[in-house]
């Protein structure tokens, strides 16, 4: 049973600890800068909560794993003290050498965005594991195909390309409906309306190339339509400016 350590408690580590532990694996050791998340997430896989990184039990575990915010990785990994210890983050964004300190190091990215109240089914999740040699990429292809049945190894700039390409999916669609939803409040209606749409637009670019399902205006290149849509926005310059960038994009790639 290898033996498994987490700096940070939050949303990627909850998931991770519960579903390691979950697997087989025995969760050691929590630190956290918040000591009562810390408590909070040992007391759930059954671990020590240790108040100060120099109180991790370096030597007596198999992988570390660092999931915190991307700025603080560096300092947090020279805080580490030396050993033959594997030490990983789970960043979409940062380099493998933000662990230089140590010998055995590696990446270990889940593709998912994670909420501590949502479950998730690791199983069906994308992981992405880097490591300093093969040995070491052994171990975590190990622990991730515990988790999951997608298991990639990928270098950096591989990696980084799919976080932004994970960031525009994500972050900037989740971005769109939150405009869109404003858009229904002035109007008296909610979201709830726009449910089907976001359902099937979603359905049809995971069963398709998003290239060739895109239907609107833009696509169509219906400038009396696209107008309008523009006069509706002037109260919002800033909305309106986004919308005509993106209209131009669509006709962009359409015509590529």
């Amino acid at each position: 049973m290898k033996k498994v350590s987490f700096i940070g408690s939050g949303n990627v580590a909850t998931h991770l600890a519960l579903g390691l532990q979950e697997a087989g694996m025995d969760i050691c050791e929590i630190f956290s800068s918040t000591p009562k998340n810390a408590l909070k997430l040992a007391s759930k896989v059954g671990a020590k909560a240790v108040s100060s990184i120099t109180d991790l039990d370096v030597q007596g575990v198999d992988v570390i794993i660092i999931s915190i915010k991307d700025d603080l990785i560096h300092s947090v990994s020279n805080a580490i003290g030396v050993s033959s210890t594997l030490i990983v983050h789970t960043s979409g964004t940062k380099s493998m050498d933000e662990l230089s300190k140590h010998e055995n190091r590696g990446v270990f990215y889940p593709l998912q965005t994670f909420s501590i109240e949502s479950e998730l089914k690791l199983s069906n999740i994308p992981f992405c594991v880097e490591a300093s040699n093969l040995e070491e990429l052994e171990i975590l292809k190990e622990m991730a195909s515990l988790l999951s049945a997608d298991v990639r190894i990928t270098n950096e700039e591989t990696r980084k390309s799919i976080h932004v390409a994970a960031v525009v999916a994500c972050n900037f669609s989740n971005h769109m409906f939150a405009l869109a939803e404003q858009l229904l409040l002035e109007t008296g209606e909610d979201l709830s309306i726009l449910k089907p749409l976001i359902e099937e637009t979603v359905s049809k670019a995971l069963d398709n190339h998003p290239k060739e399902v895109q239907t609107g205006p833009a696509v169509r290149e219906d400038q009396e339509v696209l107008k309008n849509h523009l006069h509706r926005l002037k109260g919002n310059p800033d909305f309106q400016k986004l919308y005509q960038d993106i209209s131009n994009s669509i006709i962009k790639l359409k015509n590529e």
